[in-house]
């Protein structure tokens, strides 16, 4: 992409942010330094006005500092995918007076009489280009290079809860200080450069002239632990569950689903383990064999096997006569506020829309029919069998 803005993407962009003349000011000023925010907000926006989505311009007037650029953009490209799905999609702000005291939601999307609440969390793990993006972005702005850097062991260290994310923070205000020395002492002519910094092997090359980019990839990944992963689904559903609660009783009769945008491979494939529980496979037995139950499940899961949720629970797992169970229940089972607040959990991934309906929610909020609204397939597939009796 150019480092200058066509009039097509001026326009997009005046438009967009259209009540917030400020920070649309300050957007198209720093472009050069924001060129990745504005590339994907340039998809997220274009063809917008072609889907029925309301209140754009004014949730983007809500954007007053760049700490709300990438939460607003989640809730913008779920927003996208949502009304291409055919429903009605409004952004709501964060002081919707609807909810009086209750914080709102981030979409009320409808189609006919159905209406859903919509919950947006952007996770993305630990998104270690975009970190060091960020630190070194005012750096390259007036300079005629770009920077690839490759990362060593400490650096490509993934960091998922706060503490470790805090660390590795430090770490680049150190790794950035000490390269910004490095950068200042480079002339414009002496470029391609290439230097070491603290087992950092940086290469600096010749780019278009007026700004800066930075590309970079990891040497030496240190796995973090699967169960870190789930904890951090399990953080987000819960956060999310307990909003709903402190809204006026008149608008908890709606469905609630909560999105997930998610940055990172490994949090997509948390997500089933955090909701509905770690599996446990037989290989001894055929796909279409049974065994004996090896697990006991609580009350709430053999309540609705006998019942007409037995199919979907059959097909997400909870069968342990078969070759593939859950041995061990997630959220939706063994936490009552997730369990009763949220109807499923929807992620977006790598532009692919998955759906995990909660077949144990309150009958109020209950939606047994997720994936065919969202018209996307059921997550994970089937794994269960076909839920019939030997």
């Amino acid at each position: 992409m150019s480092s200058k803005l066509t009039n097509d993407e001026i326009n997009l962009l005046r438009w967009a942010f259209a009540k917030n003349r400020n920070f649309r000011d300050w957007f198209a000023d720093n472009f050069k330094v924001h060129i990745y925010t504005w590339i994907n907000y340039y998809d997220a926006l274009i063809d917008v006005n072609e889907l029925p989505i309301h209140g754009i311009q004014e949730k983007l007037a809500e954007i007053g500092s760049t700490s709300k650029l990438l939460p607003t953009l989640s809730e913008l490209r779920v927003a996208k995918e949502l009304a291409k799905r055919n429903f009605e999609v409004e952004l709501l702000l964060d002081k919707d007076r609807r909810f009086k005291s209750g914080k709102p939601p981030d979409l009320s999307i409808s189609r006919g009489d159905l209406k859903i609440w919509v919950e947006v969390m952007r996770k993305f793990g630990d998104d270690i280009n975009f970190l060091l993006y960020q630190k070194l972005t005012p750096l390259l702005k007036e300079r005629d290079f770009a920077l690839s850097i490759v990362y060593s062991e400490g650096l490509s260290k993934l960091a998922v809860d706060f503490s470790e994310r805090s660390e590795k923070e430090n770490m680049f205000e150190d790794f950035v200080k000490e390269l910004e020395q490095h950068l200042k002492s480079l002339a414009r002519n002496e470029l391609p450069y290439t230097f070491y910094l603290k087992d950092e092997k940086i290469s600096v090359e010749s780019t278009e002239p007026g700004w800066g980019r930075i590309s970079s990839y990891a040497t030496s990944p240190t796995l973090v632990p699967s169960e870190k992963y789930v904890q951090q689904i399990e953080e987000a559903v819960r956060k999310k569950s307990s909003k709903r609660e402190s809204w006026q009783k008149d608008y908890l009769a709606q469905p609630f689903l909560v999105f997930l945008d998610l940055g990172s491979i490994e949090l997509h494939d948390a997500v089933y383990q955090a909701l509905y529980g770690s599996t446990m496979f037989i290989d001894w037995l055929k796909p279409d064999e049974f065994g004996p139950q090896r697990v006991i499940y609580p009350k709430v899961v053999t309540d609705r096997l006998q019942g007409d949720q037995q199919k979907l629970l059959f097909q997400l797992g909870f069968d342990s006569r078969r070759h593939l169970y859950i041995d061990k229940p997630g959220i939706f089972v063994t936490e009552e506020s997730a369990r009763r607040n949220i109807t499923g959990v929807a992620t977006m991934f790598n532009g692919k829309i998955e759906c995990f309906p909660n077949p144990f929610c309150d009958e109020v909020v209950g939606s047994s029919n997720l994936p065919e609204l969202l018209d996307v397939p059921l997550t994970p597939f089937a794994i269960g069998g076909s839920g019939q009796s030997s």
